[in-house]
């Protein structure tokens, strides 16, 4: 039930964080970087209120185990990673094939163009902006049994985000999932030799390289 309910509260939450403080924001990148920090903040603090600030653990909503070449895997990792690939193959396919995903195209290459051809730029920043909301409230939810819950849980993940972005590439979909990829995949070989510390540092080094290199991203789109 509460993977069903996440992504519909956190996307109404997100809907109405749009419309009231993120749409008078789009045009000064570094006040709304500044204000959703501080809200994040907020909603830590609230829910250290409301919860503790303790730490649980829930279980896991079934258990199991699958062999692949004499290695056994925990039914629910797999489970994560059919649906990884069901939700990503949905998203391209909204973004790519729709009449929604053009409308959203045409508003990121060119606003005043968008809205000149009778595209409602605002209502596309809100449904966008509530649907990747959705989408962070549903990963939170499947992600749950695998992690320690705590008020303090989305920082880790929050650098992840801006660790794939920068080697993906901005306003790339594809450059998100490589870089997704490269990332997750990078983190679980330097695990092999290396502490969370230095693996950290690693990764961070990285993402610096890449920045010098490709400042865009490894994968973003061409201008």
């Amino acid at each position: 039930l509460g993977i069903l309910a996440a992504p519909l509260v956190v996307a109404a939450l997100g809907w109405g964080v749009e419309r009231t403080m993120i749409r008078r924001l789009y045009r000064r990148q570094l006040d709304s970087l500044v204000a959703t920090w501080g809200l994040g903040i907020v909603i830590r603090e609230v829910l250290k209120i409301l919860f503790g600030a303790g730490s649980r653990n829930l279980p896991f909503p079934f258990t199991g185990e699958f062999s692949i070449g004499g290695t056994s895997y925990p039914a629910y990792r797999i489970f994560l990673i059919v649906l990884s690939v069901i939700v990503m193959a949905w998203v391209t396919w909204l973004f790519a094939r729709t009449d929604f995903g053009r409308k959203v195209s045409a508003v990121m290459q060119s606003r005043d163009m968008a809205m000149a051809m009778g595209i409602d730029a605002q209502k596309i920043d809100g449904i966008v902006f509530a649907l990747g909301a959705g989408l962070a409230g549903f990963a939170g939810a499947v992600m749950t049994p695998l992690i320690t819950l705590n008020a303090e849980v989305g920082l880790f993940f929050l650098a992840r985000s801006f660790l794939v972005v920068i080697v993906g590439g901005v306003g790339s979909l594809l450059g998100t999932v490589l870089g997704s990829l490269l990332i997750g995949l990078g983190q679980s070989f330097i695990s092999l030799f290396a502490s969370p510390v230095i693996e950290q540092i690693i990764l961070l080094l990285i993402a610096i390289v890449v920045i010098r290199i490709r400042p865009t991203g490894l994968f973003a789109r061409p201008e």
